[in-house]
């Protein structure tokens, strides 16, 4: 017997995209990330947080992009709040050609300034 991945479970089982995404989360908190954990373990609004990450993914049109989809949904367990019920980054993503490509740049901006203040341990472009 095989047994299968949490990413192979998300295209057997489309019915149920939170559940997927919510155990892809748990594994990355596991493997990767560990102060992820606490956010998905003490959230009582995580079950409406990822209501509103599906929603928005499927409203923007990104539900079967996995990569971006958990990029997404990272951002708004840990913020608590998804990029588009962020003013800022509402604003931003809006300005973009579409609102998905809106999404992707906005969250490769996130990755960078993360990487560069892990990296050189300051301040990057007045995001602590």
């Amino acid at each position: 017997m095989f047994e299968v991945d949490s990413f192979q479970e998300r295209y057997m089982d489309d019915e149920d995209d939170k559940r997927w995404l919510y155990r892809v989360l748990l594994d990355l908190a596991n493997l990767k990330y560990p102060l992820l954990k606490p956010n998905l373990e003490n959230n009582k609004d995580l079950s409406n947080l990822l209501d509103q990450v599906i929603a928005d993914a499927n409203e923007y049109d990104f539900l079967d992009d996995d990569e971006l989809l958990i990029r997404y949904a990272l951002y708004a367990v840990n913020r608590k709040e998804t990029p588009m019920q962020n003013p800022e980054l509402r604003e931003a993503i809006e300005k973009s050609e579409t609102i998905k490509i809106g999404i992707q740049d906005q969250s490769a901006l996130a990755d960078w300034v993360v990487r560069m203040k892990n990296l050189f341990n300051k301040q990057v472009l007045g995001v602590d």
